[in-house]
């Protein structure tokens, strides 16, 4: 499959879990309830609310997590064969990352079904477990992509030889516009 193929594919996906979910019918009390002591606020009530949308939610996630990584890589490779085309290198760290980023959202969504149920209560650095994982363990996985173009700008993004083409792109439009000025002054 071509990777503009996956793309379409996941921008498909990504669609019919977003229908799927608009088309969940909500749970009695997804949209809170009145607080017993602030008339202006509402509380969440039974975690079992989200049970019905939770994996599509995980689905939904997972998907960007797949669009967002795919778009990286139709957006570094270079012309040649195979799934990604030429990535000098970046496949295989960014199917890590997006690897890792996938089990990080996946632990989220099992932390929070755990939750639902009550959990164990049971803080990790002053937070309940699932906003923990949020924060300490989700929140940066997308750094790790910025390490990548960071780290990896001169071989991933701009080498020295597309520098050196791109270089020599300019010279010729710049020649070539100053021979059109050229050619319109004597006339």
């Amino acid at each position: 499959m071509k990777l503009e193929h996956l793309v379409f594919v996941l921008l498909l996906l990504y669609g019919a879990l977003l229908v799927a979910a608009f088309l969940t019918p909500p749970p009695d009390g997804s949209h809170g309830a009145a607080h017993p002591d602030f008339a202006t606020m509402l509380t969440g009530g039974d975690p079992q609310r989200h049970a019905p949308t939770l994996w599509l939610g995980w689905g939904v996630g997972l998907t960007q997590i797949l669009l967002t990584s795919a778009m990286i890589a139709l957006g570094m490779r270079r012309p040649g064969d195979g799934f990604a085309g030429d990535l000098r290198g970046l496949g295989k760290p960014l199917m890590g990352g997006t690897l890792l980023y996938a089990v990080v959202w996946t632990f989220l969504i099992l932390t929070y079904q755990g939750s639902m149920d009550g959990g164990s209560g049971t803080l990790y650095l002053a937070l309940p477990a699932p906003t923990a994982v949020m924060i300490y363990l989700l929140w940066p996985v997308p750094l790790v992509f910025a390490a990548f173009f960071v780290f990896g700008f001169r071989r991933w993004v701009l080498s020295e030889e597309d520098q050196e083409a791109f270089a020599r792109i300019v010279a010729r439009r710049q020649a070539a516009q100053a021979n059109k000025h050229e050619n319109l002054g004597a006339n």
